[in-house]
């Protein structure tokens, strides 16, 4: 391969993993973190939640979140495994949120889609900042914390989409849900996470 055929491909898999990196952040922080805001008028509408109740929810999600982003520090996993077991993690956890309406349930629930919200932030991050230095363009690491506001971006469309056919909280757990399996990243040939 000639220079220029090399530098066209160390350019073409920077981009991929830049963008394997935006999607897997735009899944675990705009569903697995923040949106649960957008559903929540639709939950206490459907539900009949209390502000305080509401509010125990959004903070059983930041506290996993936090509890995440802790345990990530001590976690000696290889961030292939974290990040995928992570997208499966909100993806599933999201689903469910779709179809369990218990209180207690649903504050698991959502503590767990936080701490796997954390696992894929904090890994992502690490995986696609080494990857992209190795390629000479680490300029390209904000196109993966992108990811971040994409997914809050989707998350409230979706919500709004959801509420304009005048359905349920639980059918917008249920589309991110299944948004968040079918749109989970598949990872670039080459540096894969």
């Amino acid at each position: 391969m000639n220079a220029e055929g090399s530098i066209l491909s160390r350019s073409t898999s920077a981009w991929a993993s830049a963008l394997a990196g935006l999607a897997a952040l735009a899944v675990a922080i705009g569903i697995g973190r923040f949106a649960f805001t957008p559903i929540l008028p639709m939950m206490q509408e459907d539900f009949g939640l209390s502000v305080s109740e509401a509010g125990w929810l959004a903070s059983a999600n930041y506290a996993g979140y936090l509890v995440g982003a802790l345990s990530a520090i001590g976690l000696r996993l290889p961030s292939s495994f974290a990040i995928r077991a992570g997208l499966v993690v909100i993806g599933l956890s999201t689903l469910a949120m779709g179809l369990e309406h218990s209180f207690m349930l649903s504050a698991v629930l959502l503590a767990i889609a936080g701490i796997a919200s954390a696992w894929v932030l904090v890994f992502v991050s690490t995986w696609a900042l080494e990857r992209l230095a190795l390629l000479g363009r680490s300029q390209l690491s904000g196109t993966v914390y992108a990811g971040v506001g994409t997914g809050i971006v989707i998350a409230g469309g979706t919500c709004l989409v959801v509420m304009s056919l005048h359905s349920r909280s639980a059918d917008a757990w249920l589309s991110l849900g299944v948004m968040s399996i079918c749109r989970s990243p598949s990872p670039p040939r080459s540096g894969r996470f």
